[in-house]
């Protein structure tokens, strides 16, 4: 289609002829010439925000986005070969998180499909984030099903995010720069973005209702446990205190009630909506077979249930008393002055936020040591342990503090967390660092204000623990990024 053909049909649309373009289309063409008052003849460049406006909005979406990586990264690992680029934006159509093939990165960013780029009705016409922002529905606009005549080769299928309490927060795309001519060919591609908001949207619900009863639902019993379709939470007193999009849809269904409504939702007893107390619902766990926790809803319909008990609210201990003494520290054995007086020194040092310097022969057991110290001093996480002289020389830095994007030949579009921030809140061992004295690895495994790698510039002191087999090295204080719980091993 011509570009002269493309505006005379958004003109009869707008006039109130029926040219079979899908509702959701012929809907959005209309707002965006009643509403926004755009003009189809006139072609628009896509929009980029500023710097300063990006990083506003992304420290906005800063929770999602950590919630829903994983999902996002998966969908895009599903879908990349097919050149696609995935984009998350906030509730303004504003582009907060990226993937795509950086090889691509110029044509991308002049259509639009990169970080940053603002994709609103208003502001875009008809396009996939824009429409789903204005309905709430997932849709794939494709082609020529865009408003604007700049944005016909594409194709662009996204999903809503919703938050815990109905609203809408996000939207989750992935577009193609140039696609298949049958717009039946994106309908796989709206089946992944939904079955992926529909996970992040779990994991959200999950994370922000530890201390709630959770409700997941399905259809059949069969993917009950791994797989569910809906949830709700559900405080102590038996009333709704969160959702899924699909539990929303679910409760409104079974009360006759519209889901765009959220308030007429959330705060209500949950058994208005089942044909159960909040006990019977409760006891639906995994004890008993997914296909014996069949319950019915007030319209009739029946559903296969799972119940989370909530987590027990404890009481916060200051971490640098949380030390736990005889299991780990008895593994040292005893009956000597010097193994009693080394245990001495544990329990003493090791809840503490002093640096901590081991030495010794190789093998004398210094990262048996430092597994032991890791565990007395009560700090919640994994014991990570990474071998730097297996990382090449060239990469130390960026293997260990991540690196932004464009910060080497090579560094991937998106940059990367380093394996010390895959470690926060747990500790990162690092064996042979201190041997490797080639300046790169001495200046990661040390103190490095100004690492050109690091993808953060906020940057704290944290405890450190080093050793080596040298008799005497420098012993640097470790930097870290956001983290006061993390402690570094280091040993030669």
């Amino acid at each position: 289609m011509g570009f002269s053909e493309h505006v005379k049909e958004i003109e009869r649309v707008g006039q109130g002829s029926n040219t079979g373009r899908d509702a959701l289309v012929v809907e959005s063409w209309r707002r965006c010439l009643e509403t926004y008052q755009l003009d189809p003849a006139k072609a628009r460049e896509a929009v980029i925000v500023s710097e300063t406006r990006l990083r506003e909005h992304r420290q906005q979406a800063e929770d999602l986005v950590h919630i829903a990586r994983s999902g996002l990264e998966r969908l895009y690992r599903q879908v990349a070969e097919q050149n696609y680029v995935l984009l998350l934006s906030d509730r303004q159509g504003v582009t907060v998180e990226f993937l795509g093939d950086p090889s691509f990165n110029n044509n991308l960013r002049k259509a639009g499909l990169y970080l940053g780029s603002e994709w609103s009705e208003p502001l875009a016409g008809t396009c996939a984030v824009g429409a789903c922002i204005a309905t709430g529905e997932a849709l794939t606009i494709h082609q020529t099903d865009h408003f604007d005549i700049t944005h016909t080769p594409l194709s662009c299928t996204a999903a809503p995010i919703y938050d815990t309490q109905g609203a809408l927060t996000a939207v989750l795309d992935i577009s193609l720069l140039s696609s298949p001519i049958l717009k039946t060919s994106q309908n796989m591609a709206r089946h992944l973005v939904s079955s992926t908001v529909r996970r992040i949207e779990l994991a959200n619900l999950m994370a922000n209702s530890r201390h709630d009863l959770v409700l997941r639902f399905a259809a059949a019993p069969e993917f009950l446990d791994v797989d569910p379709e809906a949830a709700v939470s559900v405080d102590g007193a038996g009333r709704i205190t969160g959702m899924t999009h699909g539990g929303a849809r679910l409760l409104a269904r079974a009360r006759g009630l519209d889901w765009r409504s959220p308030h007429r939702l959330i705060g209500q007893p949950v058994a208005d909506f089942f044909d159960a107390g909040l006990d019977e619902l409760a006891s639906l766990t995994r004890a008993t077979l997914p296909r014996d926790r069949r319950i019915a809803l007030r319209d009739g319909a029946n559903l296969y249930a799972h119940a989370i008990e909530p987590q027990q609210r404890g009481t916060a201990t200051p971490m640098a008393r949380m030390v736990r003494p005889a299991p780990a520290i008895a593994r040292l054995g005893g009956g000597s002055v010097i193994i009693d007086g080394l245990k001495r020194k544990i329990e003493k040092l090791a809840p503490s936020r002093l640096p901590i310097l081991l030495q010794g022969p190789t093998g004398a057991g210094k990262e048996f040591l430092a597994r032991i110290i890791h565990e007395t001093s009560g700090v919640s996480g994994r014991f990570v342990a990474v071998n730097c002289a297996a990382i090449p020389e060239q990469l130390i830095e960026s293997e260990l503090f991540g690196h932004v994007p464009g910060a080497f030949t090579g560094a991937l579009a998106k940059g990367r967390k380093g394996l010390v921030e895959e470690a926060e809140g747990a500790r990162c061992f690092s064996t042979r660092s201190v041997t490797c004295l080639s300046r790169p690895k001495a200046d990661c495994c040390g103190c490095w204000p100004r690492a050109k790698c690091c993808p953060s510039a906020d940057r704290r002191r944290a405890r450190s623990i080093s050793a080596s087999s040298r008799p005497r090295i420098d012993c640097w204080p470790i930097w870290w990024l956001r983290a006061t719980s993390v402690r570094i091993f280091i040993i030669g």
